[in-house]
């Protein structure tokens, strides 16, 4: 299939995965474990307490302590577009926690969703075959990052969106010398997340490596600096720039300390390598470059095998015992490698005009993912970032097979995201059942309490400390408040006072604080 055919069996071939991963979409009312819950509530947290009172700062909670000052815990070290969206999204609830976690959660499918069409339309532009673009793409996006991550409703995902956007707009410009898509997703990109200097980045230092090969050092320094891809990238670390500062400005005014002490900055410095590492902290074993790159090999190939239970096989029979199995597990691994390598190779000979972008599109996850070691090492998340490895060897294998079977590949690649898609949001509701009566709970203590409301939570500083992290989403819009301040108590002791304020409650439980009027 050419031409206009093919590219509508690939838009209704895409529509389908949009309508599996809406339909499919785990139902749970709750944050799962790691990782996606501890984001999420965060995430839903900070995109709720986005207002004008506050600058637009992005913080977690706001307090009362014992001398009855107020104030805030910023968490502002992102590009606030993504969370403006999620706040949007939360905003036509009701102060209904169960809504606002269900809608967070489909804006976070929708941008990977976006993701997904725009790789596809990024294959599109570069292989010109409509149907082996979206089945490279579709069997990128069945990994356990992107299936699982899908709906953590956090600056990540749309960052992927943002990521898409961007290489898609390098590609135009390689192929078709058009800057419109180039300068507007960068725009867009970075206002989503940093990880889409990645592509740019990436783009930079290939153009230097062909301008070094075709014009000399003295010429290329001239190309170089006289390139697309150089002013690129000093608009978009001037956006950053503005973006960051912004941030800065506002975290400092609410928190009143020098800006080398802002909890964004040092976050920043710590991410950025410029402080800490393992010789800081040597607690943190996942900094030391041994652990580091195992680690990251499991995780791309985590990222390349489509579907849980395919890449659960695999690790579990890469662990086994048996000198004969690992045997045959190795020569046939070293077997894979080897073809996949002379598929890439074919694949990278056989083009011309698309060398470059095909380049900037294979490397820009991993050099994110790599270079930003003091950050991804801690976050398994971020190798969603790895799809574009994934898609594209993807395409140098399918682009080995005939023409006439593209058909039926797509179909087939749709039927594995499917069965990702279906297989990991049944494991995510089962993860999140036994803490649905939390949420539920909560709504109860919402419409009670209302917002601006001063309230203690726990009896005592342990009581819920495991629960931390999800409270602040729970209890957004409203003061963590001492004690002496407080005009409500939650706590999970449903004998603390009479009468409780939720009767119909099963774990957490609302009273009128005794120092209240």
């Amino acid at each position: 299939m050419k031409g206009g055919s093919g590219k509508l069996t690939a838009w209704i071939i895409l529509l389908a995965a949009l309508a599996v991963s809406l339909v499919s979409a785990t139902r749970t009312h709750a944050f799962l474990p790691g990782h996606h819950g501890y984001l999420t509530s965060m995430g839903l947290a900070m995109g709720k307490n986005l207002d004008h009172e506050h600058h637009y700062l992005l913080f977690t909670r706001k307090w009362v302590n014992a001398e009855g000052k107020s104030g805030v815990d910023p968490h502002n070290r992102f590009p606030i577009l993504a969370y403006l969206l999620i706040g949007g999204a939360e905003s036509g609830c009701g102060n209904d926690p169960s809504c606002e976690m269900q809608r967070g959660r489909v804006l976070m499918l929708l941008f990977c969703w976006g993701a997904l069409a725009l790789s596809t339309l990024l294959l599109m532009e570069l292989s010109g075959n409509p149907l082996l673009a979206v089945s490279a793409s579709l069997l990128g996006f069945s990994s356990y990052f992107l299936q699982y991550y899908n709906d953590m409703v956090f600056n990540d995902v749309p960052a992927v969106f943002g990521f898409m956007l961007v290489l898609f707009g390098i590609a135009r410009f390689e192929m078709r010398g058009s800057t419109f898509l180039l300068t507007a997703g960068a725009l867009l990109g970075i206002a989503l997340g940093w990880q889409c200097y990645a592509p740019l980045v990436t783009w930079w230092i290939l153009q230097v490596f062909r301008s070094l090969k075709t014009a000399g050092l003295v010429g290329s320094v001239r190309g170089v600096l006289r390139s697309q891809a150089t002013k690129t990238m000093v608009m978009a670390v001037a956006w950053g720039c503005l973006l960051l500062a912004v941030n800065v400005f506002h975290e400092k005014a609410a928190l009143g300390v020098p800006v080398g002490e802002l909890p964004s900055v040092r976050s920043i410095q710590f991410r950025l390598g410029m402080k800490g590492g393992s010789e800081a902290f040597p607690e943190y074993q996942e900094l030391k470059w041994g652990n580091f790159f195992n680690k990251q090999a499991r995780r791309v190939m985590k990222a390349t095998i489509p579907t849980r239970p395919l890449h659960a096989a695999v690790n579990r029979w890469s662990e086994t015992q048996n000198s004969g199995l690992r045997l045959l597990l190795g020569v046939t691994g070293l077997a894979l490698l080897a073809g996949a390598l002379f598929c890439l190779v074919k694949l990278y000979f056989g083009l011309k005009q698309q060398r470059l972008a095909s380049l900037v599109v294979f490397f820009s996850g991993l050099l994110w993912c790599l270079s930003m070691r003091q950050f991804t090492a801690f976050h398994d998340f971020q190798a969603m970032f790895y799809v574009v490895f994934a898609m594209t060897l993807f395409w140098a294998i399918l682009s080995r097979l005939p023409h006439k079977a593209m058909g039926w590949v797509a179909a087939g690649s749709l039927a594995v995201f499917a069965f990702s898609a279906v297989d990991l949001n049944r494991v995510k509701t089962g993860e999140g059942r036994d803490f649905e009566s939390r949420t539920s709970d909560f709504a109860a203590i919402r419409k009670v309490t209302g917002e601006n409301r001063r309230i203690q939570v726990g009896l005592t500083d342990a009581e819920f400390e495991a629960e931390f992290v999800p409270f602040r989403f729970y209890m957004a819009g409203n003061f963590y408040s001492d004690p002496t301040h407080a005009e409500f108590v939650i706590t999970r002791d449903r004998s603390f006072a009479s009468p409780t304020l939720t009767p119909n409650n099963h774990e957490y439980f609302l009273f009128r604080a005794p120092s209240s009027p």
